[in-house]
């Protein structure tokens, strides 16, 4: 085997584990999301009361960035619950003091999902389009190398 064929299979495979990587990842945070919606079925109206930032670093010498984490109060079975929302927003999506309906899980309350919030659709729905796409890169890849190779 040549050091081109080497480089080439290694290619292949790097291409085909980010390939199914992102097709996973869309398809599990896809399964959770439906699993919410089947299991959250109380609808609350819950208050923003904080917005909480969380940090990043992209890179060790690259900007600084941040998600807005909005903070909910509700009331449930007859006290208040504060709650804090997994998926940040760019700043000023939300502010203290809006009200939105939450979906409950009525058996686990702290278990939820924000009616209208689109963003985690997004993102699974993008990262399907990038696993396909790898995908399709790699076959084009894989083909277009066997006619040089045999041609």
């Amino acid at each position: 085997m040549s050091d081109a064929q080497l480089i080439a299979g290694f290619f292949y495979l790097i291409l085909g584990i980010l390939a199914v990587a992102f097709l996973l990842v869309s398809v599990l945070v896809n399964r959770s999301e439906k699993r919410k919606a089947r299991d959250c079925t109380v609808p609350v109206t819950a208050e923003i009361i904080e917005i909480q930032k969380r940090w990043m670093d992209l890179d060790a010498d690259g900007p600084r960035t941040y998600s807005c984490f909005p903070k909910y109060r509700f009331r449930w079975n007859d006290k208040d619950m504060e709650i804090v929302d997994n998926t940040g927003h760019k700043e000023g999506y939300q502010k203290v003091g809006e009200r939105r309906t939450l979906y409950v899980n009525p058996d686990k309350p702290e278990d939820f999902y924000a009616e209208g919030d689109r963003l985690t659709q997004i993102l699974v729905i993008v990262f399907r389009l990038v696993g396909i796409v790898l995908l399709m890169a790699l076959v084009a890849v894989f083909v277009i190398g066997r006619k040089i190779t045999t041609g």
